[in-house]
């Protein structure tokens, strides 16, 4: 079954949530390195800390965005 535009929308909506309740320090990275297309190079000197930082922000991001998206969808793994 084919998905319809609304249910796009609630799927980016939910994910824009889990995003936006990121504390900043795991935010920016995110956002410039999925967004703004920024490597992790690019991304240590921007914020000023090291690649090996950028690298692990980035993962504890992804961990808590999953965990955030598997419990909003009733997915509790």
């Amino acid at each position: 079954m084919a998905e319809t535009n609304s249910d796009k929308n609630a799927d980016y909506s939910e994910l824009y949530k889990a995003l936006n309740s990121l504390k900043e320090e795991l935010r920016l990275p995110v956002i410039l390195y999925y967004i703004e297309d920024f490597n992790i190079k690019e991304i240590a000197q921007i914020l000023e800390i090291s690649e090996g930082a950028v690298q692990k922000r980035l993962a504890r991001a992804r961990g808590k965005l999953k965990r955030d998206l598997q419990e909003s969808e009733g997915l509790i793994i």
